[in-house]
């Protein structure tokens, strides 16, 4: 089977121009220039904040620092170490001092190979070249996968960028290989069908470093008969597999294993900060809902959604669409979901907002805007706003007394993004798009 039958094909590729074609906004020249100006900004003042003792106070102990950590203990033989959270946490205790919480490290063996690079430059230095890297990156796949839906794309997820670049975090960097699978699929590079080159193959293996969230690409590529993608994807991930187990030694596996059953553990126990999630786990778990009932949701709802995902593969949807709807659901498989991790939400958008601009009313799109912002990290930043606000949001996404936020606004946007899908396409059928 393959997402390129003539009678459905895609007339323009991504990012093209189509005359005519609606949009859901579009900001003018000086605004945009101020959003990238602003974003800029971001950036060097989180550069600073690892600048030590810049202002007159000690930097702050963020994401990025974890990272940084680990790649220091590779490079004194201690990467073991950094998977035992009973030596873990004391070590992170010492910089950023007790009873300020602690962040697990679970990520797989060749990401302590990345990280043993950052940790190669200052600290500050580091953080700049990781962040505006995955920011550049970022925005130049996104631009080409949106084209004229660009801003809007941007907008609906600028919470999700703007935590992000304070933190440190990857969610800029694993939103750009996501969207480069999309645009390297789009384009036929990775048709794997016989004639395509499976290049879309290398983003999907890098995906390896959080493969809970490229589960729904993977199942696209496997329903589409992407055979050179596929082993391209496992070639790219056995690859760094085997250049981790030769830094590290076979050992390491043994660690990570046991890192990430520990991690369930605190999971389970609520030990994570929930309201930040996206998961339909977390919005359970929030709400007062006992672990294995939030785990039963959990897997039932991504059973669904790699179903649809299934499903419309098979009915032969439009590629642009279909990979929309892959990349919707694989952010709905794992209850581990940041709100860092929803600037992939961006590359979603992109390929689906030309049905969202055609069919959403005005109503319509103020939801979407709503749900977006809600999911990629609307709490974080209301829970430091003083007042009223603050109170609300705690009400609504701290205390379990209700659903989080975030978990309300990911559905929300897959519901409303999946609904405008399946108008486009049934229009598209019927000659009317």
């Amino acid at each position: 089977m393959q997402d390129s039958s003539p009678a459905l094909a895609e007339t323009a590729l991504p990012g093209a121009r189509v005359p005519g074609e609606p949009v859901l906004f579009r900001l003018s020249a000086m605004s945009r220039a101020v959003l990238m100006a602003m974003l800029f900004a971001m950036l060097l003042f989180a550069t600073a904040q690892h600048m030590g003792g810049l202002f007159g106070k000690d930097p702050l102990f963020l994401d990025f620092n974890v990272f940084y950590m680990v790649g220091e203990y590779v490079w004194q033989g201690r990467v073991a170490e950094t998977y035992d959270f009973g030596l873990f946490a004391p070590a992170q205790d010492a910089v950023n001092g007790p009873d300020q919480g602690f962040m697990p490290w679970t990520y797989p063996a060749q990401m302590d190979l990345f990280v043993a690079l950052l940790a190669l430059l200052p600290r500050w230095l580091a953080y700049f070249a990781f962040a505006a890297g995955s920011l550049a990156g970022f925005l130049w796949v996104l631009k080409r996968l949106a084209g004229v839906h660009f801003d809007a794309a941007l907008v609906l997820v600028l919470p999700a960028l703007m935590v992000t670049l304070l933190t440190g975090q990857n969610g800029m960097m694993t939103a750009a290989l996501v969207g480069s699978y999309a645009l390297l699929a789009l384009r036929g590079t990775g048709s794997g069908s016989g004639t395509g080159s499976g290049s879309a193959g290398v983003p999907l293996g890098l995906m390896a470093i959080k493969p809970h969230l490229a589960v729904g690409l993977a199942l696209h590529a496997l329903m589409t008969r992407r055979w050179k993608v596929l082993a391209v994807s496992v070639a790219v991930t056995l690859a760094a597999v085997a250049a981790a187990t030769l830094a590290f030694g076979p050992g390491i596996w043994a660690v990570v294993a046991q890192s990430a059953r520990d991690s369930g553990a605190y999971l389970a126990e609520g030990r994570y900060p929930l309201f930040r999630m996206s998961s339909v786990y977390a919005g359970l778990r929030n709400s007062g809902a006992s672990a294995d009932l939030a785990f039963a949701a959990q897997a039932s709802v991504a059973t669904l959604a790699l179903g649809l995902v299934a499903a419309l593969a098979l009915r032969r949807w439009q590629p642009r669409r279909l990979l929309g709807v892959a990349l919707l659901s694989s952010y709905a498989v794992s209850p581990y979901n940041y709100d860092y991790d929803l600037c992939a939400l961006g590359m979603a958008l992109a390929l689906l907002l030309p049905d969202a601009a055609r069919f959403a009313g005005g109503t319509g799109k103020i939801a979407l805007a709503v749900c977006c912002w809600s999911a990629c990290g609307l709490a974080v930043f209301g829970a430091s706003v003083p007042g009223r606000f603050d109170s609300l949001m705690a009400a609504l996404s701290m205390r379990g007394e209700f659903p989080s936020i975030a978990t309300l606004g990911y559905l929300g946007a897959f519901g409303l993004l999946l609904c405008y899908a399946v108008k486009g396409e049934r229009a598209a059928r019927a000659g009317t798009y």
